[in-house]
């Protein structure tokens, strides 16, 4: 029951911190570089704004369906601090999104705040911010999250590893019989 409280404390905590607090805080990070250094800023028109509702709901699915793969089928959630997992799944999620790519999540956050936002925000500051934040999570994603789960996993993980990409969704999933249970 305790193990159950926690993961669900630790889903609200994810969904606040990427839909809530992380967002505010680069969005106003690209305000204010793009007032500092300037830069074009593109008049606003219907593309953009469906352009940017098309990434930030296509993003949100990869995010919401894969928390809800980690809660459902890995019993846990991703909430992770430098390397120490607050509530761990206790199987390895290789079905759903998570055949397609390793960090779901992190694909579906940066589609909708990567694009979606620059979108709204109508600068191309914000085009080249979020690039950045993505190659320093992949950074974190290497040194400490697929460290963890190699020994977590041990080779049903490296052999997933193997099979699906990190960061960029592969176009067909891995087939549904290799599930791998631990």
């Amino acid at each position: 029951m305790m193990r159950q409280v926690r993961a669900l404390v630790a889903f609200v905590v994810i969904t606040y911190l990427f839909f809530m607090v992380i967002p505010m805080v680069v969005l106003a990070l690209v305000d204010n570089l793009r007032r500092v250094v300037g830069g074009p800023v593109w008049p606003g028109c219907p593309f953009n704004y469906l352009g940017a509702i098309a990434a930030l709901v296509f993003g949100g699915y990869w995010v919401v369906e894969s928390n809800l793969l980690l809660l459902k089928v890995g019993r846990g959630t991703s909430l992770e601090v430098a390397g120490r997992a607050l509530a761990p799944t206790t199987t390895l999620v290789s079905s759903g999104v998570y055949s397609r790519v390793r960090n779901p999540m992190v694909f579906g956050y940066f589609t909708a705040f990567g694009l979606g936002i620059p979108l709204l925000q109508q600068t191309l500051i914000g085009l080249v911010v979020y690039p950045i934040f993505l190659v320093l999570y992949g950074l974190y994603l290497k040194i400490w999250e697929e460290k963890n789960l190699v020994l977590r996993f041990g080779d049903d993980y490296e052999a997933y590893c193997r099979e699906v990409p990190m960061l960029i969704p592969a176009l067909r999933s891995r087939s549904s019989s290799k599930e791998v249970r631990s």
